[in-house]
Protein backbone atom coordinates (compact mmCIF):
# COMPACT_ATOMS: atom_id res chain seq x y z
CA UNK A 1 0.00 0.00 0.00
CA UNK A 2 1.46 3.36 -1.08
CA UNK A 3 0.37 6.70 0.29
CA UNK A 4 0.48 10.25 -1.08
CA UNK A 5 -0.27 13.46 0.82
CA UNK A 6 -1.10 16.65 -1.08
CA UNK A 7 -0.90 19.94 0.78
CA UNK A 8 -2.81 22.67 -1.01
CA UNK A 9 -5.07 20.17 -2.77
CA UNK A 10 -7.19 21.83 -5.41
CA UNK A 11 -9.06 21.00 -8.63
CA UNK A 12 -6.08 21.56 -10.91
CA UNK A 13 -2.54 20.30 -10.26
CA UNK A 14 -3.38 18.81 -6.85
CA UNK A 15 -6.22 16.70 -8.22
CA UNK A 16 -4.41 15.63 -11.40
CA UNK A 17 -1.28 14.58 -9.53
CA UNK A 18 -3.31 12.55 -7.06
CA UNK A 19 -5.38 10.91 -9.81
CA UNK A 20 -2.20 9.96 -11.64
CA UNK A 21 -0.59 8.39 -8.59
CA UNK A 22 -3.77 6.45 -7.85
CA UNK A 23 -3.84 5.20 -11.44
CA UNK A 24 -0.28 3.93 -10.87
CA UNK A 25 -1.26 1.91 -7.80
CA UNK A 26 -1.37 4.26 -4.82
CA UNK A 27 -4.22 3.22 -2.54
CA UNK A 28 -4.16 5.87 0.19
CA UNK A 29 -4.64 9.59 -0.40
CA UNK A 30 -4.39 12.45 2.09
CA UNK A 31 -5.70 15.81 0.95
CA UNK A 32 -5.19 19.03 2.89
CA UNK A 33 -6.70 22.41 2.06
CA UNK A 34 -8.47 25.35 3.63
CA UNK A 35 -11.84 24.53 2.04
CA UNK A 36 -13.88 21.56 3.23
CA UNK A 37 -16.30 21.77 0.31
CA UNK A 38 -13.47 21.69 -2.23
CA UNK A 39 -11.89 18.70 -0.52
CA UNK A 40 -15.17 16.79 -0.49
CA UNK A 41 -15.57 17.40 -4.23
CA UNK A 42 -12.06 16.05 -4.82
CA UNK A 43 -12.60 13.02 -2.60
CA UNK A 44 -15.70 12.05 -4.58
CA UNK A 45 -13.56 11.55 -7.69
CA UNK A 46 -11.67 8.53 -6.33
CA UNK A 47 -12.86 4.90 -6.48
CA UNK A 48 -14.11 3.13 -3.38
CA UNK A 49 -10.97 0.99 -3.04
CA UNK A 50 -8.88 4.13 -2.40
CA UNK A 51 -8.75 5.30 1.19
CA UNK A 52 -9.10 9.08 1.24
CA UNK A 53 -8.55 11.26 4.31
CA UNK A 54 -9.30 14.97 4.33
CA UNK A 55 -7.65 17.61 6.49
CA UNK A 56 -9.96 20.56 5.98
CA UNK A 57 -9.07 23.95 7.37
CA UNK A 58 -5.36 23.40 6.69
CA UNK A 59 -3.74 26.77 6.02
CA UNK A 60 -0.19 26.46 4.67
CA UNK A 61 0.47 30.00 5.85
CA UNK A 62 -0.25 29.10 9.48
CA UNK A 63 2.32 26.83 11.11
CA UNK A 64 -0.01 25.33 13.72
CA UNK A 65 -2.76 24.74 11.16
CA UNK A 66 -0.35 23.10 8.74
CA UNK A 67 1.10 20.83 11.42
CA UNK A 68 -2.38 19.77 12.52
CA UNK A 69 -3.29 18.96 8.93
CA UNK A 70 -0.20 16.81 8.38
CA UNK A 71 -0.70 15.02 11.70
CA UNK A 72 -4.36 14.37 10.86
CA UNK A 73 -3.41 12.70 7.60
CA UNK A 74 -0.70 10.59 9.21
CA UNK A 75 -2.94 9.48 12.07
CA UNK A 76 -5.45 8.11 9.56
CA UNK A 77 -3.18 6.83 6.79
CA UNK A 78 0.22 6.22 8.36
CA UNK A 79 3.53 7.45 7.00
CA UNK A 80 3.42 8.84 3.44
CA UNK A 81 5.61 7.65 0.58
CA UNK A 82 5.17 10.92 -1.32
CA UNK A 83 4.31 14.40 -0.11
CA UNK A 84 3.36 17.11 -2.60
CA UNK A 85 3.41 20.70 -1.38
CA UNK A 86 1.13 22.50 -3.81
CA UNK A 87 0.22 25.54 -1.72
CA UNK A 88 0.68 28.98 -3.23
CA UNK A 89 0.18 32.60 -2.26
CA UNK A 90 -1.28 33.39 -5.68
CA UNK A 91 -4.62 34.13 -3.98
CA UNK A 92 -3.08 36.97 -1.94
CA UNK A 93 -3.11 40.59 -3.16
CA UNK A 94 -0.33 41.53 -5.60
CA UNK A 95 1.15 45.03 -5.69
CA UNK A 96 4.29 46.85 -6.84
CA UNK A 97 7.14 46.52 -4.39
CA UNK A 98 6.97 50.13 -3.27
CA UNK A 99 3.26 49.82 -2.54
CA UNK A 100 3.52 46.55 -0.64
CA UNK A 101 3.57 46.51 3.14
CA UNK A 102 5.99 44.38 5.09
CA UNK A 103 3.03 42.40 6.37
CA UNK A 104 1.79 41.67 2.84
CA UNK A 105 5.25 40.58 1.72
CA UNK A 106 5.63 38.31 4.72
CA UNK A 107 2.22 36.77 4.01
CA UNK A 108 3.53 35.55 0.65
CA UNK A 109 6.59 34.08 2.32
CA UNK A 110 4.54 32.33 5.02
CA UNK A 111 2.33 30.50 2.55
CA UNK A 112 4.72 29.58 -0.25
CA UNK A 113 8.05 29.37 1.60
CA UNK A 114 7.60 28.90 5.34
CA UNK A 115 4.83 26.42 4.62
CA UNK A 116 7.27 24.46 2.48
CA UNK A 117 9.89 24.61 5.23
CA UNK A 118 7.46 23.30 7.85
CA UNK A 119 6.31 20.54 5.52
CA UNK A 120 9.91 19.60 4.78
CA UNK A 121 10.82 19.34 8.45
CA UNK A 122 7.73 17.27 9.14
CA UNK A 123 8.43 14.86 6.30
CA UNK A 124 12.02 14.21 7.38
CA UNK A 125 10.62 12.91 10.67
CA UNK A 126 7.55 11.13 9.34
CA UNK A 127 8.13 9.76 5.81
CA UNK A 128 7.93 6.05 5.05
CA UNK A 129 11.50 5.05 4.25
CA UNK A 130 10.79 1.35 3.80
CA UNK A 131 8.84 1.52 0.53
CA UNK A 132 9.79 0.00 -2.80
CA UNK A 133 11.08 3.41 -3.90
CA UNK A 134 12.80 6.12 -1.84
CA UNK A 135 10.41 8.69 -0.37
CA UNK A 136 9.84 11.89 -2.33
CA UNK A 137 8.86 15.43 -1.43
CA UNK A 138 7.81 17.45 -4.45
CA UNK A 139 7.05 21.16 -4.36
CA UNK A 140 5.06 23.07 -6.94
CA UNK A 141 7.23 25.98 -8.00
CA UNK A 142 6.73 28.78 -10.47
CA UNK A 143 8.53 30.47 -13.32
CA UNK A 144 8.55 33.65 -11.25
CA UNK A 145 11.38 32.06 -9.26
CA UNK A 146 13.59 32.57 -12.32
CA UNK A 147 12.10 35.77 -13.72
CA UNK A 148 9.81 37.99 -11.63
CA UNK A 149 6.93 39.91 -13.17
CA UNK A 150 5.75 43.38 -12.25
CA UNK A 151 3.35 43.36 -9.28
CA UNK A 152 4.11 39.72 -8.49
CA UNK A 153 7.36 40.15 -6.57
CA UNK A 154 5.97 38.79 -3.33
CA UNK A 155 5.07 35.49 -4.95
CA UNK A 156 8.30 35.54 -6.98
CA UNK A 157 10.46 35.93 -3.88
CA UNK A 158 8.62 33.10 -2.14
CA UNK A 159 8.96 30.72 -5.10
CA UNK A 160 12.66 31.56 -5.50
CA UNK A 161 13.16 30.82 -1.83
CA UNK A 162 11.23 27.57 -2.17
CA UNK A 163 13.52 26.41 -4.98
CA UNK A 164 16.62 27.04 -2.90
CA UNK A 165 15.00 25.51 0.17
CA UNK A 166 14.43 22.34 -1.85
CA UNK A 167 18.10 22.23 -2.79
CA UNK A 168 19.08 22.75 0.85
CA UNK A 169 16.91 19.85 2.00
CA UNK A 170 18.46 17.66 -0.71
CA UNK A 171 21.94 18.50 0.56
CA UNK A 172 21.13 17.81 4.22
CA UNK A 173 18.78 14.84 3.75
CA UNK A 174 19.91 13.00 0.61
CA UNK A 175 17.97 9.83 1.48
CA UNK A 176 14.77 11.63 0.39
CA UNK A 177 14.19 12.84 -3.16
CA UNK A 178 13.51 16.57 -2.91
CA UNK A 179 12.32 18.24 -6.10
CA UNK A 180 10.43 21.18 -7.58
CA UNK A 181 8.15 21.21 -10.59
CA UNK A 182 8.54 24.77 -11.88
CA UNK A 183 5.46 25.78 -13.84
CA UNK A 184 6.19 28.74 -16.12
CA UNK A 185 2.68 29.39 -17.41
CA UNK A 186 -0.93 29.83 -16.30
CA UNK A 187 -2.51 26.48 -15.54
CA UNK A 188 -5.64 25.37 -17.42
CA UNK A 189 -6.11 28.73 -19.12
CA UNK A 190 -6.27 27.52 -22.73
CA UNK A 191 -2.64 26.72 -23.49
CA UNK A 192 -2.44 22.96 -24.05
CA UNK A 193 1.14 22.82 -22.74
CA UNK A 194 0.03 24.14 -19.37
CA UNK A 195 -2.86 21.81 -18.65
CA UNK A 196 -2.80 20.40 -15.15
CA UNK A 197 -3.05 16.89 -16.56
CA UNK A 198 0.13 17.34 -18.60
CA UNK A 199 1.96 19.09 -15.75
CA UNK A 200 1.11 16.23 -13.38
CA UNK A 201 3.24 13.85 -15.46
CA UNK A 202 6.35 15.58 -14.11
CA UNK A 203 5.54 14.58 -10.54
CA UNK A 204 5.29 10.90 -11.43
CA UNK A 205 8.44 11.13 -13.54
CA UNK A 206 10.36 12.54 -10.57
CA UNK A 207 9.09 9.83 -8.24
CA UNK A 208 10.16 7.11 -10.68
CA UNK A 209 13.72 8.36 -11.11
CA UNK A 210 16.58 6.20 -9.92
CA UNK A 211 18.60 7.81 -7.15
CA UNK A 212 21.63 8.37 -9.37
CA UNK A 213 19.38 10.26 -11.80
CA UNK A 214 17.49 12.38 -9.28
CA UNK A 215 16.64 15.87 -10.50
CA UNK A 216 15.99 18.70 -8.09
CA UNK A 217 13.97 20.68 -10.61
CA UNK A 218 11.87 20.08 -13.70
CA UNK A 219 10.87 23.22 -15.59
CA UNK A 220 7.57 22.93 -17.40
Amino acid sequence: MSTIFVIGAGPQIGLRVTELFVSKGFTSVGLASRSRSNLEKLAAKFPDNVKVTLAEGTDAGDVDSLMRGLDTLQKSLGKPDVVVFNASSLFLPHRPLMEMSVEAFEAHLRTSLTGGFVTGQWTVKNMNKDGSLPPAVIFTGGGLAHQPRQNYSGLAAAKAGLLNLTKAFQVEHPDIHWAVVTVKGLVDKGNEFYTSQLISQNYWALYQQKKEDWQVEIVH
